[in-house]
């Protein structure tokens, strides 16, 4: 998620990034699933994007906190392109990054959008 921020913010969302700010040891066996994620977004966002916008109810998708659309973006992703995740852990593990990293109320706001995201 906070690989998907800093492209958001217009990073590059490297190496330097991964192993010197993140801390991420380059044996890890995350590593696969953080390049595949990260790049899957990268290339995905406007299909991500198009997707999240028409669940944005009074809401766009430009006023929302940047944190809350890459976990979004995230969890949208691994609902979209990874089967072998399933759809109830993509949700929970999104509501536990808003907790920790936005707002408890982004953690609501996070879920339903993800529940109508699957719904449709």
């Amino acid at each position: 998620m906070q690989m998907i921020y800093e492209l958001i913010l217009g990073g590059a969302g490297g190496s330097d990034t991964l192993f010197g700010l993140l801390n991420v040891d380059r044996d890890d066996d995350e590593l696969p699933y953080i390049n595949e994620v990260l790049a899957g977004v990268a290339k995905y966002a406007d299909e991500l994007d198009g997707a999240i916008k028409p669940l944005l109810v009074d809401w766009t998708i430009e006023r929302l906190a940047k944190v809350d659309l890459s976990i979004l973006r995230l969890s949208c992703y691994e609902i979209l392109h990874c089967p072998d995740i399933p759809t109830e852990v993509s949700i929970d593990e999104a509501v536990k990054l808003a907790q920790e990293y936005s707002t408890h109320e982004a953690g609501v706001f996070i879920n339903g959008i993800l529940g109508s995201f699957v719904a449709k």
